[in-house]
């Protein structure tokens, strides 16, 4: 064997190539080719692959690729090819079909879960036709009317004035002379009489102010029209008018209106027709503010 692997290297080197080259000239790994030339066949894999790794480096070389194998098996006596652990067998499950408990048992908890449903359902619907029965029997509130009874005022019954006592009165001879006393009217009782006040005016609604924008923009486009309107400062409208199409802006200050095709467009303000903005093509800015065009 020691004949073998020499007469690889001494082949090798003649041509002038190194284990690199070999290696990708017959695709096999580096180590494989030192292995074969140092003659470590225990670093080899399997015989079957030394003799296929000896046959493509034999005829890469140019050598008498089956003058080396036989040379190889006459010497197999000395080849130890590396110890592979034999297989292992894996035991497959064998299905022995179902297991009768185990059907029983879920038959059973089925079973079981249909039951507890079928309860579930008959009480849920005995519940329902129950609070159905019970607002059904339930009478309505009957409306009760409140009427307005008149409370009388007590009768005020005026207080009688006394006579006046007699009072002596002393003439000019000295004779005493008593005053009969006048008799004074007596006035007529009063009788208060409870007259129901007149209910308050309801009050007159308010008209509520309505406060008309200072300012009114009608476009209306006889052709396209690309237009941008700016509001009070935000843009309230960019994109083209199709013909055909009338569109309506108000503001509180000013209307801005950027007119691509300004005689494609007709403009009122505040409800007086302005006509066309301008000539077909032209490009028109115009601001509109409260009482101006």
């Amino acid at each position: 064997m020691a004949e073998l692997g020499q007469q690889l290297r001494e082949a090798r080197e003649a041509r002038g190539l190194s284990i690199e080259d070999v290696a990708q000239g017959t695709r096999i790994r580096a180590a494989y080719i030192r292995a074969l030339e140092d003659e470590r066949f225990a670093d080899l894999p399997a015989p079957v692959y030394v003799r296929g790794f000896l046959r493509n480096y034999a005829t890469f070389l140019g050598l008498d690729a089956e003058e080396l194998i036989g040379a190889l098996e006459q010497q197999s006596g000395s080849f130890q090819p590396p110890h592979r652990r034999p297989p292992q067998q894996i035991s497959t499950p064998v299905w022995r079909g179902p297991n009768p408990r185990a059907l029983a048992g879920a038959l059973v908890l089925v079973l079981l879960v249909a039951f507890i449903a079928f309860i579930f359902r008959q009480y849920s619907e005995f519940t329902a036709s129950r609070s159905t029965s019970v607002f059904a029997a339930a009478p309505s509130p009957t409306p009760v009317t409140l009427a307005a009874t008149a409370i009388p005022f007590p009768t005020v019954t005026p207080i009688p004035t006394l006579p006046p006592s007699p009072t002596a009165l002393t003439t000019a001879t000295g004779a005493a002379v008593v005053a009969k006393p006048t008799a004074a009217p007596t006035a007529a009782p009063v009788r208060a009489t409870a007259t129901a006040a007149p209910p308050p005016p309801s009050p007159t609604p308010k008209p509520t102010p309505t406060q008309a924008a200072p300012v009114v923009l009608s476009l209306r486009a006889s052709s396209d029209s690309w237009l941008r309107v700016t509001v009070d400062g935000q843009i309230a409208f960019e994109g083209t008018l199709l013909p055909g199409t009338t569109k309506t802006w108000d503001g509180t200050k000013f209307i801005t209106v950027r007119y691509g095709n300004a005689g494609g467009v007709s403009a009122t303000v505040n409800g007086q027709a302005e006509g066309v903005v301008g000539q077909p093509g032209q490009v028109v800015e115009r601001t509109y503010r409260p009482g101006l065009g």
